[in-house]
């Protein structure tokens, strides 16, 4: 009984001190955490090399964000990373993967949320709705969704049962330790709040942010609230006024790092911080991704490809199992690249071989964006005129890019004269044109010409005297600008230079549409003094035909502008990032810039793209009213 005894007080004892040193073991690794992250002294910076040994740190984190209840995998499958690189990109999150489906905004339909197997093959459109990022968690997928200003909803992986869950416009949101963190920009400021996959929301941050990433533990963002007593100085790269820093902060709202300066392009990992800088090196620029180590402070540089006709917002990079893999887009070319670099090199290496495109050849024929997915390297890459961007797929270790999403039939394409020269179009309640021409001479041995092709609107149109009385009033405009122009020095020397004596204008309808909504009308405005001066603009007018109100294009969509404009880019095939309406200026023929309009005719609306930067082109699309009834604002 005694020696019974004795072994209880011996096991107590020992379970005792395991007990103390377990749990003063997890408090100081928390310690070393949490003051590893911030160096006391980091001033300079040191080249240094990796321990091949030690493991990844993006091993680490990847483990543990596939321990935690975001990733929802199981611990089988070998996904994990694939998973934790979705938020260690450069680029919104517009593809993902999970249990054998990735998840997508779809390029060849309407950028409407899709989801396809592995091979691209079986595709199905899970809502007529544009998400913006996407992630899965469960059995749900959840995106912030353009098509409802930019708020956070959820729909389950077979496409029913949608829903809201946070009514906030986001600007970025990402998952974290079973929850989403998310960015709401706003004129003043911004903010940064927790949201549950309910839709229970808690606020951390307040004041102005931008771009939200994370190591898996850490949020990081830009604001504007310096607080230099206690941030890390990155020698190079300290600004003594900087306007704005790089913080970092828990899932609680608790400020744990600061940084004297901008990290930009910052992607962060568990020991790592990456990010891009451009420095001088002898008589030109290079570009590099930094890797800053978070409890050295050492700093390794890898010095991008030289290629010196990209620029940054052409840069996408993304960082997995430890490698970087870089996306490059060359607007001269045109072409793309994609490197991964090699530790054996010490240099990036092209892994996609091909990327020049054929044919017509412009700033929109373009290529953009890297994803790291499911062992393979997604991007958009042009597909030839009428058709746009549209999804590619690599192997990531490299070869042959692939088409993934592909697109049966081509947007037609015609030109801008095909429309215009030679013919006046008028539809609608419209009436006989009001012409004009004559000349005028202004006493000092000058003569200017004028002439008038306006429209009159029918009285069908409820408030057809107030638009023909801005029409009146846009033709006395420009006849004011044209005698403006004709008594320039410039104008006098170029007609004296060619021998003659008279200066030009005019101010042309090509078009002009009305019915019981709508009036559109497109003016083709010319002014010239021989060949020494030409200028010429198409100017676009848009009236409400009930209160004779001019219109701008987004009043034509109940849809937010950002949704309608992706839209509208997808069904002229130009790029993302939408079209831009004419900003009515005058321009000359020889001027390096580019001008889209629209206007409303029976066939639907009309985009025309006048394009002089590369090579000139006047481009022509029809979008059927019917492609876009469900943003139509009727």
């Amino acid at each position: 009984m005694e020696q019974k005894s004795n072994i209880s007080r011996y096991l107590s004892v020992l379970a005792i001190i395991l007990l103390t040193a377990l749990v003063f073991g997890m408090a100081g690794g928390q310690a070393n955490r949490n003051q590893g992250s911030v160096p006391d002294s980091l001033t300079g910076v040191s080249e240094e090399k990796e321990d091949p040994a030690a493991g990844s740190a993006l091993e680490t984190w990847e483990q543990e964000y596939h321990n935690s209840p975001a990733a929802a995998v199981e611990e089988e499958t070998e996904t994990c990373w694939e998973e934790a690189s979705n938020v260690c990109q450069t680029d919104y999150t517009k593809i993902t993967y999970s249990d054998g489906f990735y998840y997508y905004q779809s390029a060849a339909d309407r950028y409407y949320l899709y989801r396809s197997d592995e091979s691209g093959e079986s595709r199905k459109c899970l809502a007529k709705q544009v998400p913006q990022e996407i992630y899965v968690m469960g059995d749900w997928v959840y995106f912030t969704n353009l098509s409802q200003g930019s708020q956070l909803f959820k729909i389950r992986t077979d496409g029913s049962g949608m829903e809201l869950v946070c009514g906030e416009r986001i600007k970025r949101f990402l998952p974290m330790a079973g929850k989403f963190y998310c960015l709401a920009e706003t004129e003043d400021g911004g903010r940064i709040f927790s949201c549950t996959q309910e839709g229970e929301t808690k606020n951390l941050f307040e004041g102005k942010c931008s771009w939200l990433c994370t190591d898996g533990e850490l949020l990081y963002f830009e604001t504007d609230n310096p607080e230099w007593a206690d941030s890390v100085d990155l020698a190079e790269n300290a600004q003594e006024e900087a306007e704005s820093q790089t913080v970092a902060m828990d899932g609680e709202g608790k400020i744990k790092e600061k940084y004297k300066t901008v990290l930009e392009g910052l992607l962060p990992t568990e020991k790592y911080l990456y990010y891009r800088k451009t420095r001088k090196s002898g008589d030109k620029y290079v570009k590099e991704i930094l890797r800053l180590d978070r409890q050295t402070g050492s700093l390794k540089r890898y010095r991008l490809p030289d290629i010196s006709t990209v620029w940054w917002e052409d840069v996408s990079y993304a960082v997995c199992r430890g490698e970087i893999y870089i996306f490059m887009y060359d607007h001269y070319v045109p072409a793309y690249h994609i490197f991964q670099y090699r530790e054996e090199t010490e240099g990036f290496e092209e892994i996609c071989p091909q990327g020049e495109f054929e044919g017509r050849k412009t700033f929109y024929s373009k290529a953009e964006g890297i994803h790291l997915v499911n062992g393979k390297i997604f991007y958009k890459s042009w597909e030839g005129e009428g058709f746009g961007q549209l999804w590619h797929v690599l192997d990531i270790s490299g070869g042959e890019g692939a088409l993934f999403e592909g697109m049966e039939e081509p947007v037609a394409v015609t030109t801008m004269g095909d429309k215009w020269w030679g013919e006046r179009f008028r539809e609608g309640y419209v009436e006989q044109d009001i012409e004009y021409s004559g000349e005028k001479e202004d006493g000092q041995g000058f003569i200017m010409a004028t002439d008038l092709t306006l429209p009159r609107i029918g009285g069908e149109v409820p408030a057809a005297d107030v638009i023909n009385g801005k029409i009146r009033r846009d033709a006395e405009q420009f006849y004011e600008e044209q005698l403006a122009f004709h008594e320039t020095e410039e104008v006098r020397e170029a007609i004296i230079n060619a021998g003659g004596d008279t200066s030009g204008g005019s101010l042309y309808c090509c078009l002009a549409y009305a019915d019981e909504r709508y009036v559109s009308i497109v003016y083709r405005r010319e002014l010239y003094a021989y060949s020494g001066i030409r200028c010429r603009e198409y100017v676009t007018k848009l009236y409400s035909s009930e209160t004779g109100e001019e219109l701008q294009p987004r009043d034509l969509f109940e849809a937010d502008w950002e949704e309608a404009s992706l839209r509208l880019s997808y069904l002229i095939r130009r790029t993302e990032t939408g079209i831009e309406y004419c900003d009515g200026d005058l321009f000359s023929l020889d001027a390096k810039v580019d001008k889209v309009f629209y206007c409303l005719t029976e066939n639907g609306l009309e985009v025309f793209w006048n394009e002089t930067l590369v090579n000139y082109a006047e481009l022509h699309f029809i979008i059927p009213y019917e492609e876009l009834e469900d943003i139509w604002a009727h």
